[in-house]
């Protein structure tokens, strides 16, 4: 995905929001992803110590019980912030895993 589709993407998350931000005024370091369908951001008992943004695809939060049972918490479509704030925060694990249910691409900032 080329830069100004990223930023336009970052662009209409904002405006939903209420928001008229100046993005060229970001100076963070970012990461861009492409994950395969079926992939994981990351699983269940990682640290998931960044910020996510999901510029396009669509996602699913699941978690897996101890008997081994999957259960999707939710499903999250493009222009969102994912991740999990509670392991970024506190550097904790993750209460379940973030996975890829179409070719999706996704920004993290460490």
């Amino acid at each position: 995905m080329e830069q100004p589709q990223l930023t336009n993407s970052l662009q209409t998350y904002f405006n939903r929001l209420g928001h008229d931000i100046d993005l060229s005024i970001l100076t963070l370091p970012v990461e861009v992803h492409s994950v395969s369908k079926g992939d994981f951001l990351f699983q269940q008992g990682d640290v998931a110590s960044n910020f996510y943004f999901l510029s396009t695809g669509l996602v699913r939060y699941v978690s897996v019980s101890d008997e081994g049972k999957e259960f999707t918490q939710s499903f999250v479509k493009g222009s969102s912030v994912i991740g999990s704030t509670k392991s970024m925060v506190t550097k904790s694990k993750a209460s379940f895993g973030i996975q890829a249910l179409e070719e999706s691409i996704v920004l993290s900032y460490p």
